[in-house]
């Protein structure tokens, strides 16, 4: 998908755009709506332009780590926010697809995500089990510098979380599902 900047009636430029939204399967739409729970704690509701690019302005490309208007108090809490979001939605999105095939229990909590941010080197994420000592698995690691962690469209972001999830879930079932052995007559 080509990147569709918007330009509103104030000449103000949007990133991420309805149009882009709307062009979205229901499956990536989820998956941006994960993102935006973690950015916003709650769901996009008939979003426009405005909206999801204001939502989503700490993924789009900057030349910094983060964009200049998206740095608080800690710089090293914005980066570790810009990949939380990408990341921890993925693991969400994982544990749903896992309990869906009936592999864990509704009320198991078992995904943990690490961020170790860094402004001047790569910022490394880790999806751990998050009981250690019965489970004691990464299902998905990944690292790269903070500047790198762009997105020109939506579906680039919903692109980058449903890969994770399905890493994550395909480590999962590769780690936890024992094969079934045949019985012996």
């Amino acid at each position: 998908m080509l990147m569709e900047r918007t330009t509103s009636d104030a000449g103000q430029t949007y990133q991420f755009t309805a149009a882009q939204y709307t062009a979205l399967s229901d499956e990536e739409r989820n998956a941006i709506q994960g993102v935006a729970n973690y950015l916003e704690g709650e769901n996009l509701e008939a979003p426009d332009d405005e909206r999801l690019s204001s939502t989503f302005n700490i993924l789009r490309p900057c030349d910094g780590c983060v964009p200049g208007e998206e740095i608080g108090a800690d710089i090293l809490l914005d980066i570790r926010r810009k990949f939380a979001c990408i990341y921890f939605s993925a693991s969400e999105l994982a544990e749903e697809e896992i309990r869906r095939k009936g592999l864990r229990k509704r009320h198991d909590s078992y995904f943990y995500l690490v961020v170790d941010p860094s402004y001047a080197d790569a910022t490394h994420v880790a999806v751990v089990d998050y009981d250690q000592e019965k489970r004691p698995f990464c299902y998905f690691q990944e690292y790269t510098k903070a500047w790198n962690l762009e997105f020109e469209t939506l579906q680039e972001i919903a692109a980058e979380v449903l890969r994770a999830r399905d890493e994550i879930v395909s480590t999962f079932l590769r780690v936890s599902v024992k094969p079934k052995t045949p019985k012996k007559k």
